[in-house]
């Protein structure tokens, strides 16, 4: 099935929902002070009966921020009708709703006055619109791109249960399933043609479309990566710094650094560079540059930490006020500490034999730490490969140290035995609470940290076929 299936549902989830926070606010509904772009929005409220707050949010990605709210205080069986002004940085996507969590997305731009009129206090679950033609446009687009992503869920649903992929139903969907993604792709191409569509929502559409990608239309490109890495920002002028007010670009970076961690062995390094290389085109300064750092790191932080370090500390050079760096900075500094480049942190161990052995004994190798346990089953499972790899590099100048989190001394040494883990070994038997696995930041295990000869980490948490590529770089085959 072709690469781009994951996209689609992705960012489907990208223009609907959004997240939010707390900032100043205007109760009164009377013309905010300050600068901006003013605007107007008529409420009417139906079937409504209780007191609400209905605020106007800006959204930067990993949360939004009040610009205006009003009080409506709605009489049973009768509409109630009010009007929320407030000053806008940019022409946008901006959000109504009663929280930051339940909020309608809505185009704003100082010039249309639009009105809607809800039914529910859940304005996240939609509203009739009048007095604005770009909020009219907006609705249908979602509307579009909504029931393709119903057919195209029900669709893959049924794919996914099929026990034989090979059965001529389960072609028949696959063929059906790809059908849709370009039935909704060529929808999207013919609303970006379309002269008419408002510049604000072209801009979403841009951020949110992306060709699947067909190995024979896009023969030119040598791999569904090579086609990634060059076409996914291709509709997008990131120069243009009211991309800063389409909040999906957030998302869309996000999604961005998900698919090249994936597609580039999880590499920090490598990625980091492809993420910087869009983020520079942004001009400095700018909330689009700023969305696009967060929405990076945001998504680096459980894949890659390494990558998240890099780029949260990159977020903080430009801006330095972000709520974002200023929440991790303290996180950021204990992780800096185990960064791929960083010279491994030191630790004396004891061995099985009480000896004493540490990272640093072994300059002039290179060296894996491994974090084990005699009582971690996939440790166990994974051991066979580890030890077929150390014996095939040993005489190469390669080194593995296995740090247990054991309590257990005798379990330990018969699981040393038993896998026929040759190498060297060292523990604190303090189980988690090792002081090896406080110091490398450990939380889960199996887990490893690859030294170069002068004690850098270059890479970590490869395992079985990762490994065994890093070091044939390293050390030939």
């Amino acid at each position: 099935m072709k690469n781009s299936i994951k996209f689609f549902t992705a960012l489907l989830v990208i223009l609907l929902f959004a997240c939010g926070t707390n900032a100043g606010k205007n109760n009164d509904g009377d013309q905010p002070k300050g600068k901006g772009i003013p605007v107007s929005i008529k409420i009417k409220l139906q079937n409504v009966s209780e007191p609400l707050n209905i605020g106007l949010y800006e959204s930067i990605g990993y949360d939004k921020i009040p610009l205006a709210t009003i009080k409506a205080e709605p009489e049973a069986g009768k509409e109630f009708v009010a009007e929320l002004k407030a000053n806008i940085p940019a022409e946008g996507i901006y959000f109504l709703g009663t929280d930051k969590n339940s909020a309608l997305m809505v185009i704003l731009d100082g010039k249309e006055k639009p009105e809607f009129t809800f039914t529910s206090k859940n304005f996240s679950s939609g509203a009739s619109v009048a007095g604005s033609n770009a909020n009219v446009q907006l609705h249908n687009f979602l509307k579009g791109i909504a029931e393709y992503q119903t057919k195209y869920n029900q669709l893959n649903q049924k794919y996914y249960f099929m026990q034989n992929k090979q059965d001529p139903e389960a072609k028949r969907l696959e063929q059906e399933i790809n059908k849709t993604l370009e039935e909704q792709s060529a929808m999207q191409k013919r609303w970006m043609n379309d002269k008419s569509v408002h510049p604000v929502l072209l801009r979403l559409i841009k951020v949110y479309y992306f060709e699947p990608y067909d190995k024979e239309k896009h023969s030119q490109y040598a791999s569904a990566q090579e086609y990634f890495e060059k076409e996914f920002w291709k509709n997008i002028d990131l120069k243009d710094t009211l991309y800063g007010y389409i909040p999906a670009i957030y998302d869309k970076m996000g999604y961005y650094t998900n698919l090249l961690l994936q597609y580039n062995g999880n590499d920090a390094l490598k990625v980091k560079d492809k993420i910087f290389s869009v983020v520079d085109l942004a001009p400095k300064k700018t909330l689009l540059k700023r969305l696009l750092l967060a929405g990076a790191a945001v998504n680096a932080y459980r894949a890659n930490k390494d990558l998240f370090v890099m780029v949260v500390q990159k977020l903080g050079e430009e801006f330095p006020s972000d709520k974002l760096y200023t929440q991790v900075k303290p996180q950021i500094e204990a992780l800096k500490k185990t960064a791929i480049g960083q010279v491994a942190p030191d630790i004396e161990l004891t061995t099985p034999d009480g000896k004493k052995v540490k990272p640093s004994d072994f300059r002039g190798k290179y060296l894996l730490l491994d974090f084990w346990a005699s009582w971690c089953m996939p440790c166990r499972r994974e051991n066979p490969n580890v030890v077929r790899m150390y014996k095939k590099y040993k005489d190469k100048g390669f080194e593995i140290l296995g740090i247990s989190l054991d309590r257990d001394k005798n379990k330990w040494i018969q699981a040393i035995k038993s896998d026929g883990l040759i190498w060297h070994h060292g523990s604190d038997l303090k189980g988690w609470q090792s002081e090896a696995a406080k110091l490398y930041g450990v939380s889960s295990i199996p887990n490893t940290f690859l030294l170069d000869k002068e004690g850098r980490i270059i890479a970590k948490g490869l395992r079985g076929p990762t490994l065994e590529q890093k070091l044939k770089e390293l050390l030939g085959e």
